[in-house]
């Protein structure tokens, strides 16, 4: 499509832009340098209108087109088939690039000059009448032709000067290096075989150090492979010698043209990308904006406003256009607001004020406006583009609900997780019991097989992994079975040191400050020992390199002015357990997680985020408090406070060393509802020299109950299955075998078996899943005790314990 007079005068300048708008104002601007314009909003059509004869004095072209785009235009007019246009100068017109890239775009292209848009009048004229005058302003490209041959070097060097080209020359592989590296080359001829390296070693590193230089490889070797070699390596084109010096400049501008399609290409849909995502996020942040946004004419009255400006002012979209905004303003400001406005709308600048809001309802809301000048393309105001940011107590109290929220969040998280551990932990405890104890009995059975033995080796070791996973899931969840007992934490934590020390290693320092006159405490001593382990893992991490932990033990009397202060504290005497560290501390975001279950700052695979969270489940089981002390830089001190025993005189309880527990000869009743369970555990005991008559159900248990009345002393049950519960089959099998003796087993929570009476005071259990030698022990405990169903260990449930998620902050 075109429009053209039916004389064109002697000078004439061709102008294509498909933008109507564009289009116009360029011909308005080629007329008055004083050129007659003949405008096209396609290329194709240029192409078809103008006169070989009578070429055009200039050609104006925009460069992002459908059809023919501007930079396939420009390269036609400069082929063999459009010869007549070759000499004639091409202005680019665009607003797609920036920077230095569209003059080299156009340089490699064939165009004298780049204009970018939105236009600067007197420019472009100027550059128009340049152009007219002969004044060329199109980038001279440098080449480097890098030949071992000073004699071809120096003929391909003058044949690129005499078309304009830069050219330097270097005879190494070095010297192109050092010269590539001191200037910018828009081409590199490389010769394959160099007297220090390859050519296509250079080659890569041109293409790596600049990927728009243009690399030509030539050389006389007639291996097949070589070009292949050379295109993946990112050749532009390769020429075979001997070859005619004009031979290689066609070549080179031709790669030139194509290495610049490809780039153009690659800009655009560049660009492309980011309007889209700009748009899209504008259109997001327009719809989704919490601010008051607003759009207005030239005369300031409004022509748009937001959900959230209507929400504030308490109008409708309606009744805001126009100057119906006035009557949202508060009446004491609204005279000066209205008067402040219109008169920077008069004067064409930007305006920003302080002001009231005030809806039907009576509510004020303080908001700061602030509206710019919006602009068209020739600098002619069209309207203002305004926002009002709310600055009233309505963030603080929207913080404060967050605050909360994230609160009930954390709470609520950890809820899940500890109903999810009690949830799986009955089946997994006997599915682990059975991996476990055909993987010792396989150990016993096969103990030459050394290849064998390492893999069961393996699995035993992954199954007791396994199982300590799911007891820290429970301690976390404060659903795991304990066995507490009157201690000296100090005696504890002293038979841990050698220990803990292997642990942390030899260039951590371990310090111990045990306190004098130490309450007693009445807890599991196993759980002293998670926490302490957990505690000096965590500290031997956060160290880097040489350090220094430190355990501290005292007492700590708790009054209430201290607990209002912090409210997750109780009054009462408590023995307060220290472990600080020197290493790189914790900032105020990671101390908000710290205790959340599967929460680490460590690399995958190097924690299971478990660690701290069985500390938090250990201390709030028994009825404690910790308090975290940690600044980045400056190290961590984590204080634990627990309730000491109610009676200050009570004797101690040691903990006497384990023995190798002796073989067995008596005969028990095995009662288990789990098939492959009851399969192991017999096989356990058998192997053990115990007699065992199996039962699956309870009605089974008591029908060989009383067969073999005279020969059972010990009933091992589970605790739940489906006809009875373990506690009910030991009542009635009493009554049929009074000096019977009993032992519990379960894989489910203490939760769930203390309902049964199980855990009752006295009652002899054990957990699922457990090893040969510790259930060899617990039934040489139960069978050589004096007393029927007694167990030595006191084992209950603690409850009771504090349920809110506790703050955490300094002393």
């Amino acid at each position: 499509m075109k429009c053209e007079p039916m004389n064109p005068p002697t000078l004439f300048a061709v102008v294509v832009n498909d933008d109507l708008t564009q289009l116009n104002v360029l011909s308005g601007l080629v007329r008055k340098a004083g050129l007659e314009p003949l405008a096209f909003i396609e290329a194709e059509a240029a192409l078809a209108a103008m006169d070989r004869e009578h070429p055009p004095a200039l050609i104006v072209s925009d460069l992002y087109m459908p059809g023919i785009d501007g930079w396939r235009f420009c390269r036609l007019l400069r082929s063999l088939e459009y010869a007549a246009f070759n000499q004639v100068p091409i202005l680019v017109v665009s607003s797609t690039f920036a920077g230095d890239e569209p003059d080299r775009i156009a340089a490699d292209l064939g165009a004298e000059a780049f204009i970018p848009h939105p236009l600067d009048g007197k420019r472009f004229i100027g550059q128009l009448r340049a152009l007219l005058s002969g004044k060329r302003v199109r980038i001279p490209l440098r080449v480097l032709i890098v030949e071992n041959s000073k004699t071809r070097s120096g003929t391909i060097r003058k044949t690129f000067e005499t078309h304009g080209y830069r050219a330097d020359t270097a005879l190494t592989a070095r010297a192109a290096s050092e010269a590539f590296k001191k200037k910018t080359y828009d081409v590199a001829i490389i010769d394959y075989n160099l007297p220090d390296s390859l050519g296509d070693v250079l080659l890569e590193a041109f293409r790596a150090e600049r990927p728009d230089c243009v690399c030509l490889m030539m050389t006389s070797d007639t291996g097949p492979d070589l070009a292949l070699k050379w295109m993946k390596k990112g050749a532009a084109a390769y020429l075979r010698k001997p070859f005619k010096p004009g031979a290689l400049i066609e070549l080179c501008a031709r790669a030139r043209r194509e290495r610049a399609l490809l780039r153009v290409q690659d800009l655009l849909k560049a660009h492309n990308r980011q309007l889209q995502e700009s748009e899209e996020r504008f259109r997001t942040l327009v719809e989704c904006a919490p601010v008051s946004i607003y759009l207005t004419d030239k005369d300031g009255d409004y022509t748009y406003v937001n959900r959230t400006w209507c929400e504030t002012s308490g109008l409708s979209p309606e009744e805001a256009l126009g100057k119906g905004w006035v009557k949202g303003l508060h009446p004491e400001n609204r005279t000066t607001i209205v008067k402040n406005w219109y008169e920077s709308v008069q004067s064409k600048g930007r305006w920003g004020f302080e002001y009231r809001f005030q809806n039907k309802a009576g509510h004020e809301t303080w908001a700061y406006g602030f509206a710019a000048p919006a602009r068209s393309e020739d600098g002619t105001l069209t309207g203002y583009i305004g926002i009002n940011v709310d600055i009233t107590d309505r963030k603080r109290a929207e913080k404060e609900r967050e605050k909360i929220q994230s609160q009930l969040t954390q709470a609520q998280k950890m809820e899940s997780v500890g109903r999810l551990a009690g949830g799986i932990a009955h089946d997994f405890n006997n599915m682990l019991g059975v991996i476990l104890g055909h993987t010792e009995l396989a150990i016993r059975l096969d103990s030459q097989s050394q290849p064998l033995i390492g893999s069961l080796e393996e699995i035993r070791k992954a199954a007791e992994r396994s199982t300590d996973l799911i007891r820290r899931l429970l301690a976390f969840a404060r659903k795991q079975t304990i066995a507490p007992r009157v201690l000296d934490i100090n005696e504890t934590v002293e038979g841990m040191l050698k220990m803990l020390r292997r642990l942390i290693g030899e260039d951590i320092d371990l310090a111990w400050f045990p306190g004098a006159g130490l309450l007693p405490v009445k807890l599991d001593p196993s759980q002293i020992d998670q926490l302490l382990v957990n505690l000096c893992v965590n500290a031997r991490d956060a160290i880097a390199g040489i350090g220094k932990v430190t355990i501290e033990t005292g007492n700590s009397s708790i009054d209430d002015a201290y607990c209002a202060n912090h409210p997750w504290f109780a009054p009462g005497e408590y023995i307060r357990l220290a472990v600080s560290d020197d290493g790189c501390g914790m900032d105020k975001e990671t101390l908000s997680h710290l205790f959340e279950p599967f929460f680490t700052t460590k690399e995958m695979g190097k924690g299971t985020g478990l660690g701290l969270a069985t500390v938090y489940g250990i201390v709030k089981q028994n009825n404690g408090f910790i308090n975290v002390y940690s600044e980045p830089d400056h190290g961590t001190t984590f204080k634990i406070y627990l309730p000491r025993h109610a009676d200050k005189t009570l004797q101690m309880q040691k903990k006497v060393p384990a023995k190798p527990a002796d073989r067995g000869h008596e005969t028990m009743l095995l009662v288990e509802d789990e098939p492959a369970m009851l399969k192991i555990t017999t096989m356990m005991l058998e192997c053990q020299g115990y007699t065992v008559l199996a039962a699956r159900t309870s009605g089974e248990a008591i029908r060989l109950a009383r067969e073999h009345a005279a020969e059972i002393q010990l009933l091992m049950t589970d605790v739940v299955m489906p006809e009875m519960n373990g506690r009910d089959l030991a009542k009635k099998l009493m009554a049929l075998c009074p000096d019977i003796k009993t032992l519990f087993m379960s894989g489910y929570t203490a939760e769930v078996i203390a309902h049964r009476g199980v855990l009752d005071k006295g009652v002899n259990f054990i957990q699922k899943p457990f090893l040969m030698q510790d259930l060899a022990s617990k039934l040489r405990e139960v069978l050589d005790s004096k007393y029927v169903n007694q167990n030595s260990a006191n084992i209950y449930l603690a409850s009771g314990f504090q349920q809110n998620i506790f703050p955490i902050d300094g002393e």
